[in-house]
Order: structure tokens, then C-alpha cells, then sequence
């Protein structure tokens, strides 16, 4: 009974923990599992014979376990703000950011994060301009991007700050993450 009532309070606190931060932006709700604890034989069972119809096993349940607690990786409610930096994802997939300096870009090269930069994820989409032009969170992380490719104007491997001009209009961000603008 103490198990079952430990490990129930602990399925509550993760569901307060959910209600909590219902309005937080890009949160991830928990879901709590339980299994079993082992049981004790206290008689094994017998088969059946001629003349007796034998005897079931006797097992003393030693209580529940918190099996898992796990995120629910399921969309949530998409909400138009009219912002251009806000964006979010359908299906799976993250937003990488960096808390990290970049290296700045020459001759009109974007900035680009080196081997030692750290990077995070996040699905949290409600993004702003810094002070540098710079597409970020609300904690100030630099959203990452990928740089393009100078010879096949496609995507490159280099990881780029993304970066509005002062003065751009037409801001848009299309369904496959690139940041178009008019300077």
C-alpha cells in the first residue's frame, strides 16, 4: 500500500508539473508508467491428479514501481500571432540554437559557428530580432542555420547565425526553415 501510494504521488506531481506550464511555449507533457514489484510465492500450485483438483500458486504482490516518466513528443495547439519570427513544426524535428559566440563572417560571409560551439534544441518557435539582426529565442540563444552552398546555391554543412538586415521587409520563414527577406 505504501508503494502503490509513493508512487502515485508521483504520477501527481508530474501531471501538476504539466498543468503548471500548460501556457509555456514549446513545453513537452509527461506521462508516468508503473510496473510491478516482484511477487512472493508463498505456495506453489499443483497439478490436477485423480481425486484431487489441485491447488492454484499463492503470491504476495510486493507493491508497484514507477516504471518510466515519459515526454509526450505530440504536436500542440498552433496559435497565430502575426509575427514573422514566430514558427512552428509539424511532425517531428527541432529548432537548433546556440548559446555560443560566432566567428564573424568577412566579405559579406555570414557568421559561423566553429568545432567548439555548443548547440541545443528546442521547439519552442516564438522567436525575435537581437540587437545584431540576429533570429533568436526569447532567452537570447542564436537560432543555427545552414549556410548556402557558393558553387550549388543549395544548403552547405556550415552552421550560420541567421541574420535580418536592418531596414529588411518582407520577412518569411517558408515550411522548409529558409529565411527570406527583401533588404
Amino acid at each position: 500500500a505504501i508503494s502503490g501510494l509513493r508512487n502515485h504521488q508521483l504520477m501527481l506531481d508530474v501531471t501538476a508539473n504539466d498543468l503548471a506550464n500548460v501556457n509555456t511555449v514549446g513545453f513537452k507533457a509527461s506521462r508516468t508508467s508503473f510496473r510491478d514489484s516482484l511477487a512472493q510465492m508463498q505456495r506453489s500450485g499443483a497439478s490436477a491428479t485423480t481425486g484431487s483438483a489441485g491447488a492454484k500458486s499463492a503470491q504476495i504482490g510486493l507493491g508497484v514501481q514507477l516504471g518510466s516518466i515519459d515526454n509526450l513528443m505530440t504536436n500542440g495547439a498552433f496559435q497565430s500571432t502575426g509575427s514573422p519570427y514566430d514558427v512552428a513544426i509539424t511532425g517531428s524535428g527541432w529548432f537548433r540554437v546556440s548559446s555560443s559566440t560566432p566567428t564573424a563572417g568577412t566579405g559579406g560571409a555570414p557568421d559561423t559557428f566553429g568545432s567548439g560551439s555548443t548547440f541545443e534544441y528546442t521547439r519552442a518557435g516564438n522567436f525575435t530580432l537581437s540587437d545584431q539582426g540576429e533570429l533568436a529565442t526569447q532567452d537570447g540563444w542564436r537560432v543555427v542555420g545552414k549556410g548556402v552552398d557558393a558553387t550549388t546555391g543549395g544548403p552547405s554543412t556550415t552552421d550560420v547565425v541567421i541574420k535580418v538586415p536592418t531596414g529588411a521587409t518582407d520577412v518569411s520563414i517558408s515550411a522548409d526553415g529558409a529565411v527570406t527577406y527583401s533588404p
